[in-house]
């Protein structure tokens, strides 16, 4: 099926698979030629791409048009639909259309409904902070892709330092395995080679349900000195706290 829906907020694991998308796809000799990013600002977006993913690709491999964040996941005119209805089920067997968005699609919309009918669909949801055992399992099947072993006591420690900031904990990863050249990753090496970035948030929602103005402030200005955006860390009175209580 050469129609793919890509969405959610993790964002490293979603560039990572249109990444393998694109190399699965196109030749890489012709890949200026075939390879196209609609971007979602201009109205000729949708109307443009959609005649470019009935154009046969140019020299080997295929054709690869890309629309992040695109419109058609929202309210479309009554032509585009139309449009839509026609070339999903006929697009060309070398030619793949790739919808990539941020947030789940709203099913309601009649263009998402067109969509689901016909794409290969993958959510990437990015682990909330306080769902500790998901964020540590999620890092041991990280660190067998990247090929390092940590002991138990190791991967909870990265977790406590990293958060669920998905990128940061490859980059980390990456990191220890060239330290380690094949041996067995500890908690010492962690703390030692990882630095502390992301964990207080969650630390920051408990001190505050649990009252504690001094431990809090000094976990906001932790926070805020690991350039952690200031809407991030008030997002937590409204998030995290909730799940605390």
């Amino acid at each position: 099926m050469p129609t793919y829906l890509y969405f959610g907020e993790d964002e490293f694991f979603l560039t990572r698979t249109i990444k393998q998308l694109k190399t699965h796809t196109l030749d890489q000799q012709w890949a200026n030629f075939n390879y196209t990013e609609y971007p979602p600002e201009s109205k000729e977006t949708i109307p443009q791409a959609l005649s470019d993913i009935m154009t046969p690709p140019v020299g080997s491999g295929g054709r690869l048009v890309h629309l992040p964040n695109s419109t058609l996941l929202g309210v479309c005119s009554k032509e585009i639909l139309l449009q839509l209805e026609s070339i999903l089920p006929k697009i060309p067997s070398k030619n793949t259309l790739l919808i990539t968005n941020t947030h789940k699609p709203d099913a309601r919309n009649k263009s998402v409904k067109l969509l689901l009918e016909y794409a290969q669909v993958q959510e990437f949801p990015l682990i909330p902070q306080w769902q500790t055992q998901a964020l540590i399992q999620q890092a041991r099947t990280l660190a067998d892709k990247v090929g390092v072993t940590l002991t138990t006591d190791a991967d909870k420690v990265l977790i406590d330092y990293t958060g669920n900031h998905t990128r940061l904990i490859f980059t980390e990863l990456e990191k220890l395995k060239t330290y380690a050249l094949g041996k067995t990753v500890n908690e010492d090496i962690v703390k030692e080679l990882v630095s502390e970035s992301a964990a207080n948030s969650l630390q920051l929602a408990i001190a505050i349900r649990l009252g504690n103005i001094a431990q809090a402030l000094e976990f906001v200005e932790h926070l805020i000195n690991c350039n952690e955006p200031v809407l991030k860390i008030t997002a937590i009175y409204s998030t995290r706290l909730n799940y605390l209580i």
